[in-house]
């Protein structure tokens, strides 16, 4: 999820918004950004933490 919100923030932040219905609308577009395969590269990224994670390793 931490990707997903970085994506999103670094979208709404390359300008300058200074009022809600703008920000809202921003971040409405930002979100429309963010594709399945995006989303399937994020999974596949925390699956590979899993293992060490079931064996309390230190990360």
């Amino acid at each position: 999820i931490e990707e997903l919100f970085s994506k999103l923030k670094f979208y709404v932040k390359r300008e300058y918004l200074d009022d809600t219905p703008t920000l809202l609308r921003k971040m409405e577009e930002g979100l429309r950004t963010i594709s399945a395969s995006d989303c399937q590269g994020w999974v596949s990224h925390s699956m590979s933490y899993f293992p060490r994670c079931i064996a309390k390793e230190d990360m």
